[in-house]
């Protein structure tokens, strides 16, 4: 018969024990001419003392091994406490100290309130304010692993396709370092150690930081595509907190490591096809899911992820390249991304192309023709797919020149056609001519751009156009126009009388000036009345320098003769150009970033 007890040994080689009840010698034990023994009973609660029970002796005789006395008793250790991982929740008793630690930063991603709905709201707000200077999030591939790193495992049906492998905690802690001030439910839940939006995204920095330099995968050193997108948004972070020197240290290890990743020859003749399928749009009704199969035998997702990959790069580069442009000026801070570099990559395609995965091919940067339109217009020509981020890339090569030229010595007239001055006029009006239709600034196209959800890079660009306009024109205008009841230049010799010309020169100057100071604070207010207010270090700068001219208006009205910023026009019969009211906004607008920027406060 078959005994509901085993012996040690069937136990142990979980075999079948054929015995005639406890402490009987089994069959197997009996073949094999072995002792037979048999575990202790444990009493129901009390712990087992023993691991070896009572000897029963074989058909030869008794056993004279250690184990045939019968039992011995063997006390078990005692179990050790299991330590308890330290919990990821920052309760209501942390304090700011005590969260700046290793310990919190490497546990921060792990917090409760990092729901799939916060993430969202973090996402969202990436998008709005930053998306046109950092383009290079992938919305259908973010939020698809977002999904699949929340979801239950085996939750997925057989017809949905692969989960998307896990976010990098670089890019993850990146994008919580700029949009953690805009997102309320991170700043709740940090409100009793964090007491200002910029404490939070200051602790998410610091985590990034303390990633950076003890990365599981590599030495800070080691060059990755997330690292390199990380970096960049810590270098716009820096920024914004008025610590100007570590944001160019930071953006300078981003350009080297993307000349590592050979991000400027994603496009170059010798590298990699490009994939030979671009997507159409699906059908109405879609299929359940199902690897397709090109004519080629190459697989469709496949090629479409190369696509996509391909594009990531070089908007990985474009970034890299625009953040160069804004946070570089002149002699102490000079740009590290060569125009030959750039004029080697494909612009951006559009945002639809970007997000179907589409083959699109569009132009060139050409930062010849674009600082030279009057040498060969032909090669401005846009390619099929360049939309309103290849021209915020244009507009950021012609600013990068206006801060280069700002701090060098040009003792050419401005209206000489050799002066910089004149070339950078010419080539900024050209350019602003050169828009097509859809994204000229006026309040009807604006509306339209609120509509499609494209406000953020269409208001990046106008901003970008009419700050190198302010810059470009202060510099042919005095400081102190304390002498003159007119617009002088600050090059004229003291008591000279101008010319007829050079009069009007300076006059269109400072009404150029005063202008597209106005057209500026217009724009950022119609933003903020449609809620798609964008808030970055860039912008900030741009409006600060709009308050600073409605301040000079103010001080010296004569250089607003047609009221762009006083609401007060000095020439007879002429209705002023402005409401007075631009330079209150601007401050307001600044005042209440507070909170959010360090920028803002300074």
């Amino acid at each position: 018969m078959r005994s509901s007890i085993a012996c040690v040994r069937c136990r142990r080689s979980k075999v079948k024990c054929v015995n005639s009840g406890p402490n009987t010698t089994c069959r197997a034990c009996e073949a094999s001419n072995r002792e037979c023994t048999y575990p202790q009973p444990v009493l129901s609660g009390a712990p087992r003392t023993a691991s070896a029970g009572m000897t029963i002796n074989s058909v030869t005789g008794p056993s004279t091994g250690a184990l045939g006395g019968g039992t011995v008793e063997r006390t078990e250790a005692p179990k050790k406490a299991k330590q308890k991982k330290p919990g990821t929740n920052l309760s209501a008793t942390a304090t700011a100290a005590s969260m700046n630690t290793p310990l919190y930063w490497m546990e921060c991603l792990g917090q409760p309130v990092l729901t799939q709905g916060v993430w969202q709201l973090i996402f969202d707000a990436f998008q709005l304010h930053h998306s046109p200077t950092l383009p290079f999030l992938h919305p259908p591939t973010f939020l698809n692993r977002l999904r699949a790193s929340t979801a239950n495992p085996g939750s997925s049906s057989g017809n949905s396709p692969p989960p998307e492998k896990p976010h990098s905690p670089l890019l993850l802690l990146g994008m919580l370092t700029l949009t953690a001030r805009h997102v309320s439910p991170l700043v709740s839940h940090h409100a009793a150690a964090l007491s200002t939006p910029t404490a939070v995204s200051e602790f998410y920095a610091s985590a990034l930081k303390y990633r950076l330099k003890n990365d599981k995968e590599g030495s800070l050193l080691t060059p990755a595509l997330d690292k390199v997108q990380a970096l960049l948004m810590l270098t716009v972070h820096e920024w914004g907190q008025m610590r100007k020197n570590d944001a160019y240290m930071w953006l300078g290890l981003a350009i080297r490591m993307s000349g590592a990743l050979g991000l400027s020859w994603v496009d170059a003749d010798d590298a990699p096809t490009s994939a030979p399928y671009s997507p159409e749009p699906e059908p109405e009704e879609p299929l359940s899911y199902k690897r397709r199969k090109l004519d080629n035998g190459t697989s469709a997702k496949a090629a479409t992820a190369y696509t996509v990959e391909k594009e990531v790069r070089r908007r990985t580069f474009w970034a890299v390249f625009i953040l160069d442009r804004a946070l570089s000026s002149g002699r102490y801070f000079p740009s590290m991304v060569s125009s030959i570099d750039a004029d080697r990559v494909q612009l951006p395609s559009d945002e639809r192309g970007f997000m179907f995965g589409a083959d699109i091919k569009t132009g060139f940067l050409n930062s010849a023709s674009l600082l030279h339109p009057e040498r060969n217009c032909d090669q401005q020509q846009a390619g099929g797919g360049e939309r309103i981020l290849a021209h915020v890339v244009k507009a950021m090569e012609l600013w990068g020149q206006i801060q280069f030229w700002i701090e060098t010595m040009d003792n050419a007239h401005p209206m000489s056609p050799n002066s910089t001055y004149y070339k950078l006029s010419t080539a900024l009006e050209a350019f602003v001519d050169s828009l097509p239709h859809q994204l000229e600034f006026s309040s009807n196209t604006l509306q339209v751009h609120f509509s499609t959800r494209s406000s953020s890079s269409y208001a990046v660009l106008h901003v970008t156009l009419f700050l190198a306009r302010i810059t470009l024109e202060r510099k042919c205008l005095p400081d102190l126009p304390f002498l003159s009841p007119r617009a002088l230049g600050p090059i004229d010799p003291p008591g000279q009388q101008p010319s007829p010309d050079e009069e009007r020169f300076y006059s269109e100057s400072a009404e150029r000036f005063m202008s597209s100071s106005r057209d500026l604070i217009t724009l950022v207010s119609s933003l903020e009345e449609w809620n798609c207010k964008i808030e970055s270090p860039f912008i900030i700068s741009a409006i600060e320098r709009a308050a600073r001219s409605g301040l000079y208006a103010y001080s010296f009205p004569w250089m607003d003769a047609r009221g762009y910023m006083t609401g007060s026009s000095r020439t007879p019969e002429a209705e002023p150009m402005g409401t007075g009211e631009e330079t209150r906004k601007a401050i307001e607008f600044i005042t209440n970033l507070k909170p959010r920027w360090t920028c803002a406060k300074k």
